[in-house]
């Protein structure tokens, strides 16, 4: 059984995929994730509806948010730490995991890690967090 079939045989609808990625020198070049993010949809059996890339002003923090009608991928990257956070939520597991793979083959990291959570509770926990009201 390969990693993605472990990992979605975890994976089911409404979960979601974080991806952490470790010592990823080629996180600053954009040109990489603006051909793998189609690819990892591709890899989804899925259809991009939107896809932005922005670099944030200052300390040089790069975001990229692609969403599909069934899907969305997020990715966080910090170049100058080189580290990369990236967010699968999806229906089904195993194109998600794909996603997930070709992200990761095409960032290269030194070392990287998969988890899944539900998004419930992710949600019932943003639900318990209740703003000040001073």
């Amino acid at each position: 059984m390969s990693d993605s079939e472990r990992i979605a045989t975890r994976f089911t609808g409404g979960n979601q995929l974080v991806v952490e990625l470790w010592g990823t020198a080629k996180i600053d070049e954009w040109t990489i994730a603006e051909v793998a993010i189609p690819k990892a949809i591709d890899a989804m059996r899925s259809t991009l509806e939107c896809f932005r890339l922005r670099k944030c002003p200052g300390d040089g923090r790069l975001f990229a948010v692609a969403r599909m009608a069934d899907a969305q991928i997020v990715i966080h990257a910090w170049p100058n730490s080189s580290y990369a956070t990236i967010g699968i939520l999806a229906r089904g597991g195993t194109e998600a995991c794909r996603a997930a793979s070709v992200l990761i083959q095409a960032f290269q990291p030194e070392r990287s890690e998969i988890r899944t959570t539900t998004a419930s509770t992710v949600w019932r926990r943003l639900s318990l967090w209740r703003p000040s009201r001073d």
